[in-house]
This record gives C-alpha cells, structure tokens and sequence, in this order.
C-alpha cells in the first residue's frame, strides 16, 4: 500500500469553482494551440524555481574537485561538453509558460540574483586561478594550484 500522496486533476479554489493544476501544484490557466504548452500561475518557489539555477556554480565547483583530485584538466571540459547536454537530452521537459500575471513577480524576486551573482563570483576567482597558473612568474606550491 502507497503512502504517497497524489493532487488530484480539478481542485476547487476558495471560490467553489473547478480548475486544472500540474503535478507540482501549479494552477493551469490556458493551454496553447495544439495543447503542447501549458499556461500556467504558480509562486516562485526556492526548490523547484530558484535551485536549479545553481547547476552551474556546482559544475564550476566540480571541475575544480576533478582537477584537484585527478591533475587531468581535459576531464572537467569533457564533462562539461558531454554529459551536461545529455542530461538536458534525457531530463525532463519543461512545457509551462508563467501566465502574464505572474511574470511581474518572477522578475522582480531578488532571490534569482543569489545564482547570479555566485557564479559571477566563482567564475572570477576560477579565471585569476587560471591566470595564476599559467603565469611564468608566479610558481605557488599549494596545493590548489
């Protein structure tokens, strides 16, 4: 016996009247031609909205940890230029569009800056890294260079 809990199709609102939502509980308010795309009214939300936007300062991350680990800097580019567009291949698609009401406060929520500007910051050091590196100059024996 399942103990998970499935939302079902139709959901009355606070006003008694039926609508559709999407499995993550996002309110379906019109369906585009062909009925491929779904319009939908849904709060931004920090896991399933905001979260995914830190992939890339985690790969970022993850280089880094194979090249500390392995010494083989081609590893990480391979990685990069391989398994991430495979797995936008074989993830998940995405079919909504936020509906014209909602995009006001998607664009204004601060909490997307917060991905931004970690990348912007990890991408930073990681290039004077780089530049350290391969500099004739400087010869540092620590270990994260």
């Amino acid at each position: 016996m399942s103990t998970e809990k499935t939302m079902p199709d139709k959901l009355a609102d606070a006003k008694g009247s039926m609508f559709k939502y999407t499995k993550d509980g996002a309110k379906i308010e019109g369906v585009a031609i062909g009925g491929d795309v779904l319009v939908v009214s849904k709060d931004v939300q920090w896991k399933r909205d905001v979260f995914p936007y830190f992939s890339s300062s985690f790969t970022l991350l993850f280089a880094h940890m194979i090249y500390t680990f392995t010494g083989n800097l081609m590893l990480p580019i391979w990685l990069m230029y391989v398994v991430v567009p495979l797995n936008g291949l074989m993830g998940p698609g995405d079919n909504t569009n936020i509906s014209d009401k909602c995009q006001a406060a998607w664009a204004n929520d601060k909490r997307f800056l917060l991905p931004l500007y970690l990348y912007t910051f990890l991408e930073t050091i990681s290039w004077i890294w780089a530049l350290t590196v391969m500099s004739d100059v400087v010869n540092p024996q620590y270990a994260w260079f």
